[in-house]
Formats: structure tokens, sequence, C-alpha cells
């Protein structure tokens, strides 16, 4: 049976409620990497877009592809991963800098301000500065709505998870481990993890790629939380059943407490557990194996206490949420001012060139 192309999307990074947080590190695993690549250069110099046109040749040829967006701008691309190739591409400039491990043998930079025309930049040297320091003082004032929100979450949680019983989340956790790995038992070898978010606070609001994850799965788990509720402790239950068992997964976060799991995707037995949360909602047009909803583990008589003080802090925290998007899309507003004038500067001529030497390169590890 013919194996069906995978193509999915994530974030590796995010804008987040502790600041830029990254997972860089988890898009390729450095010990499985036969390449990476680490694009460096101004902002327009063309990174997003020749990443785009080589994942585009071998998507054609039907091999695996994964493009991580970022989060500022989820129509650029951060990185990208040829599966089979075992090769990335990624964006090694700030804010998520990426430099060599192992030079030469692994990992490799491309600099592609190499062809720009210093001069014309030069010229544009005071407006560049003018732009950029705009551009940081909009993200400051994005992740201070931003660490506000996380602030206020907390004390949401602190107030609406008393209605919650933990210990029978836990209990319904250990159920679902008997019935999806009752056939696999614990391995000497931890199966590896892989982290990313689940979906990413952006220019345009909540993004999320969740039909990618659900595509070639035969077991679809839905843990649906309510707003007295969480599935925080059952995720992590679950990671760690299907690691003791030897299976590798990866582990999508969110960007409103990155610490918390919403989405383990476990390829090796199309196994995915997604979570609907608040912020992150499941797709009601899917079958589900299993379909577990925790306001069934709500204790309704302190429900009834605390709702108008829960609803109200979940309010609040929305309503800090669209301030921090309204200047984060200032922010990619202002960056396009920048890029135009490094694409101004370039000469992307030799762009063609150096994406068919790297599909050649590529090649070679088929």
């Amino acid at each position: 049976m013919t194996k069906k192309q995978r193509i999915r999307r994530f974030f590796p990074a995010g804008n987040t409620t502790k600041g830029f947080y990254s997972f860089f590190d988890d898009i390729l695993p450095h010990e499985e990497a036969n390449r990476i690549y680490s694009f460096k250069g101004g902002p327009g110099t063309g990174k997003s877009s020749m990443m785009r046109k080589i994942s585009q040749h071998f998507e054609t040829k039907g091999l695996d592809i994964e493009y991580h967006h970022c989060s500022s701008d989820p129509d650029s691309l951060d990185a990208i991963v040829v599966s089979q190739a075992r090769v990335a591409f990624m964006d090694g400039t700030a804010p998520h800098v990426v430099d060599p491990k192992t030079p030469g043998a692994i990992d490799e930079i491309i600099n592609l301000g190499d062809n720009w025309n210093r001069e014309k930049l030069v010229q544009k040297r005071d407006t560049i500065l003018k732009v950029r320091k705009e551009n940081s003082r909009l993200f400051q004032k994005a992740y201070g709505y931003l660490k506000a929100v996380g602030h206020l979450y907390e004390n949401y949680e602190k107030t609406a998870l008393t209605a919650f019983d933990v210990n029978r989340s836990l209990f319904q956790a250990n159920q679902l481990i008997q019935d999806l790995l009752h056939d696999y038992p614990y391995q000497p070898l931890i199966g590896k993890e892989r982290h990313l978010f689940g979906f990413g606070i952006t220019p345009k609001g909540i993004v999320h790629f969740r039909d990618d994850y659900l595509q070639d799965k035969k077991i679809k788990v839905r843990i649906s939380e309510s707003i007295f509720s969480t599935s925080e402790q059952m995720m992590n239950r679950l990671k760690e059943a299907l690691t003791e068992r030897g299976f590798s997964i990866i582990c999508l976060h969110s960007p409103i407490k990155p610490e918390k799991i919403v989405e383990i995707i476990c390829d090796e037995l199309e196994l995915v557990i997604s979570v609907d949360t608040h912020y992150y909602q499941t797709l009601d047009t899917v079958q589900y194996t299993y379909d577990i909803d925790l306001s069934s583990l709500v204790d309704n008589e302190r429900q009834q206490e605390i709702q108008k003080e829960v609803e109200e802090d979940l309010a609040e925290c929305d309503r800090l949420l669209k301030k921090a998007v309204y200047y984060i899309h200032k922010a990619k507003n202002n960056h396009h001012k920048l890029e135009q004038y490094y694409i101004d500067a370039l000469d992307f001529s030799k762009h063609d060139e150096l994406t068919e030497i790297l599909i050649e390169e590529i090649e070679s590890y088929l």
C-alpha cells in the first residue's frame, strides 16, 4: 500500500503570555538531521520565498513537507522540513537566532544579504533605524498586553478550577490509556518528544492548522474543556504513557499557557488527541473515536457560586488579547516598510541559481 503524502503546518515559536517563546530546536532534532541550513540576511532578503520554492519543488514530487509558520506573519515561513531527506531550512535571524551546533558536518549558514547594495541601505540608515525602533515599541506594547493576559488567566484558573475534580480526570486518562495502549508494553527506551505550538497569536488573531493533524489519523480523540475544567494533567499523563511505551510523539502547546499541551500526535499509532479549549476549538464536523467531555467532572454548586467571577475574568482576558493582536498587526505593517528598503537594495538574480543548487543538495540525501 502506497503511503499517503503528509503535508503539515506548525508554529515553531510564538507570541505568548511569557514573551517570545521558541521551540526551534524541535523543528528537526539535531541528532536526526542530515543537513540544517540557516538563512541569514535582513528583512525582505527572500528567506521565506526561497524556503517556499524549495518546499514546493519537493511537495510536487510527493515528499512529506513540514511548513513552520511565523507567528508574527502567518503568511511567512520560519522554517521548512523535507522529511524523507531529513533536511531543514530555517530563518536564523532574530528573534529566533539559529547558529551552527555542528558547523559543516550538519549545519550550514547561507547569507542572503551577500547580494545587497550596501550604499542604498546606508542612504536609508536613519529611516531604517527609525522603523526598527518603532517595531520594537509596538512589540513591547503587544507583549505587555500578553503578559497581562497571562497574569489574569492564571487568576482565572485558580478560581475556576476550584469547581473541578482533577483526580477524576486522571482516572479518565488512565481508562483511555487502557483502551488505546493495552497491547503495548513498557519499553526500556523512552519515545522521543517534539514540542511545537498548536496555534499562534498572530496579526490575524488566533490561527491554527488543526485540519493537517487529523488528515491521516485512524484514531481521533477529543477532550472537551469547559471554562471550569482543564485537560492539562490528563494530557501530561497521556504523553507519559505514550513515550513510556516507546512511541515518538509531537506535542503542540498553547501560547496562552506555553507549558500546556493541547494536541498530541502519534504517527506510529495513527493517533491524534485534541483538546477543545476556549482559545483552540475543535472541529464538530470530525467523527471522533473517543469524545470526552470534562464538564461532567465539575461541581455544579461551586460553578454557580463563581460563574460571574470566572466569566468576567475570561472576558477581560479576551479584551486584552485583542489589544495584543492589534499591536502585533501594527508591528507587521511597520515591518513591511522595513522589508521594502531591503527589497529595493537587493539583487535577486542569484536567488534562483542558489535555489537550484540547494535542491540538488537535498536530492543527494534521498
